[in-house]
């Protein structure tokens, strides 16, 4: 559901009466207009045919693909405004988690039907997340592969703590955690964070529009994200020129009116946008991506015990991943450091079908102890598919 930002249109926040006659008008008409959005909320709620939720693809822009989708509320009850106008309403009135949790709901039964490399994101905000009605609605769905959680940037008043612990609760049962709003959180924020997935409003991109991406703050960004381990996704690309713009300088994925307006259906990319989308990659980025120099490798949990039994089957094996529950990698083990006892190092998740040179780039970003310990490949839920060790990408790019 689309939480959107800044605070509503026609839903001013509540305060002690103030004294005078233009004073006491406003106040009323304040008290009007919370009582009229009151009646809006509570009639929503009572009958969830008044919203709905559409769904805006977000695109791999190196093979013109749908990789996932954002769940978008469409509001039907009057007033014809916003949908961030609801929520800030619904949030200022103390509706907001019964709201978002309704909306999350929604969103939540068209998992069935995705794509096994799909995802559907879910927009909670940060105070809403920590509702009881929220954590029902996540707590009964029981594993949450597939799902990706978004949140903003950044949210006055509430506890980061908290935050941190119920994203961590639902990575556990396999969600991934969605930033919207990169430049809008500060790095300590962002590396507790640990966000799988950074989102960039293309308006913060000047020159954009007019096909030219501005390449300092998106190296930045980029640098930012591969730092985190995360997929950068630039947002709100509403043109053709916009999206020629990202394609020049290797953007991995983006969403906007360009690439697929929000529908109630899980749409495709069209065919001849997806054409165009590879052939303006293919004319700016090297060609090739890991899933050719992709390894296969045993996956276990991470216990000495299962790590020594898949070392003992396999004599010729080098490496070990260690995942969790849902399948994603936490950790990589060789076999000498095994034998040395030394435990699982962390890894750098790269999705499958990253081109080289941005694999590369991420390689040269990592601490000197781990550069060249092996890249850990994994798909659009952040399931483990194999490993790449780093002399076979070097190899690869000198070929």
């Amino acid at each position: 559901m689309d939480v959107g930002e800044g605070p509503p249109a026609a839903a001013p926040p509540l305060g002690p009466s103030p004294q005078g006659p233009e004073e006491a008008i406003a106040a009323y008409e304040a008290e009007q207009l919370a009582a009229q959005w009151s009646t809006a909320l509570r009639r929503t709620l009572a009958d969830p045919r008044r919203v709905r939720v559409d769904y805006q693809p977000i695109v791999d822009l190196e093979r013109g693909v749908v990789r996932g989708y954002e769940a978008l509320a469409r509001f039907t009850e009057a007033p014809s405004v916003p949908p961030r106008d609801w929520f800030a309403a619904a949030t200022q009135l103390g509706f907001g988690g019964a709201l978002e949790s309704e909306l999350a709901q929604a969103a939540l039964v068209s998992r069935r039907l995705l794509n096994r490399k799909r995802f559907i994101a879910i927009n909670v905000s940060r105070g809403a997340l920590l509702s009881a009605e929220v954590a029902a609605v996540f707590s009964r769905e029981g594993s949450l592969s597939g799902i990706v959680v978004e949140v903003p940037g950044d949210e006055q008043g509430v506890d980061r703590t908290q935050v941190i612990a119920a994203l961590e609760t639902l990575r556990q049962r396999g969600a991934l955690v969605a930033l919207d709003g990169l430049g809008g959180a500060d790095l300590a924020g962002l590396a507790a964070l640990r966000p799988e997935i950074v989102k960039l409003d293309a308006g913060r991109l000047s020159g954009l529009a007019d096909g030219i991406a501005d390449g300092e703050l998106l190296d930045t960004c980029a640098t930012v994200a591969r730092k985190l381990g995360a997929w950068l996704v630039v947002k709100n690309v509403e043109s053709e020129a916009m999206l020629d713009g990202l394609l020049r300088r290797g953007v991995p994925f983006a969403q906007g009116y360009a690439l697929g307006r929000p529908q109630s259906a899980l749409g495709e990319v069209p065919r001849e946008l997806a054409a165009h989308i590879r052939e303006g990659t293919a004319a700016h980025v090297e060609s090739g991506s890991l899933a050719g120099l992709l390894e296969r490798v045993p996956t276990v949990r991470p216990s000495r015990s299962e790590i020594t039994a898949a070392f003992a089957g396999d004599p010729s094996l080098e490496y070990v991943l260690c995942v969790d529950t849902a399948g994603r990698p936490n950790g990589v083990v060789d076999r000498s450091g095994h034998d040395r006892g030394t435990p699982p190092r962390d890894v750098l998740l790269v999705p499958t079908g990253v081109a080289l040179s941005e694999a590369v780039r991420r390689v040269i970003g990592r601490p000197l102890e781990t550069r060249f310990d092996p890249l850990v490949c994994v798909d659009q839920r952040g399931v483990a598919e194999g490993i790449v060790p780093v002399d076979r990408l070097l190899g690869a790019l000198v070929r």
